[in-house]
């Protein structure tokens, strides 16, 4: 009776490893997947921004103008910002990219700013995000909090 005790445990244990085992492959997955869904070019269709300086002054702007801004994340981790300026598109940043499968982070050598953008939402033709990041301006921590919803552009 003692040894089918044993063996029922030993099974048990090699099931729950198993199980374990299984659950972070499909995190993995989950992951890869969903990153390379953001591999691309994105349009930005919706983009609100609320920035509250030091002195306690707030300003917030929303806009669903189309054709303004673009990224591209490319599949090295390398990635662009542009803006459409009188019809032509000008790089305006270069950054690097990881993905955590909650949190895209980019990442800004010539500032030095690191930007952990939550993702929201992604799919095939969709990509929504916030970002809460604090600047020093002139001295002065500012709080900048954005959300914004893109379109794959291809």
């Amino acid at each position: 009776m003692k040894s089918f005790k044993l063996i029922g445990f030993s099974i048990i244990a090699i099931f729950m490893c198993l199980s374990f085992w299984a659950c972070s492959d499909n995190k993995e997955d989950r992951i890869q997947e969903e990153r390379e869904l953001i591999i691309g070019l994105w349009e930005n269709i919706y983009f609100y921004e609320r920035v509250t300086f030091h002195d306690g002054n707030v300003t917030e702007t929303t806009s669903t103008e189309r054709n303004m801004t673009r990224v591209s994340y490319n599949a090295d981790g390398t990635g662009s910002t542009f803006q459409n300026k009188d019809g032509n598109w000008t790089k305006l940043s270069e950054w690097t990219w990881t993905y955590d499968g909650i949190t895209l982070y980019t990442y800004r050598k010539d500032t030095k700013i690191t930007e952990e953008q939550q993702i929201n939402k992604i799919t095939e033709s969709e990509l929504a995000s916030e970002l809460h990041i604090t600047i020093e301006h002139e001295g002065h921590p500012v709080d900048i909090y954005q959300r914004s919803v893109w379109e794959r552009v291809r």
